[in-house]
């Protein structure tokens, strides 16, 4: 069977699971980074139904934008403090 996508080392993987066998993404290196992952981030219905409750979108570019400024967290936080 041919192996399409590119390989990596799983980390910790000898350590957890006996075994430091290669790895591959499912999709190869090109394909990665010549589009934009979040628009294919899938939710399953737990996680599809917590954001859009607690974020108000499911859309992975607002879940990007939303990690990088910091709000993504706010849901998170109770008196101030990250929990």
């Amino acid at each position: 069977m041919k192996q399409t996508g590119t390989d990596f080392n799983r980390p910790y993987a000898k350590e957890l699971l006996g075994s430091d066998k290669v790895t591959h993404y499912a999709y190869p290196r090109e394909e990665l980074i010549s589009h934009k992952m979040f628009p294919y981030f899938v939710f399953d219905g737990g996680a599809f139904n917590f954001a859009n409750d607690r974020l108000g979108t499911t859309d992975g570019d607002d879940i990007l934008d939303l990690t990088m400024s910091g709000k993504l967290f706010d849901v998170f936080t109770l008196d101030g403090r990250f929990n």
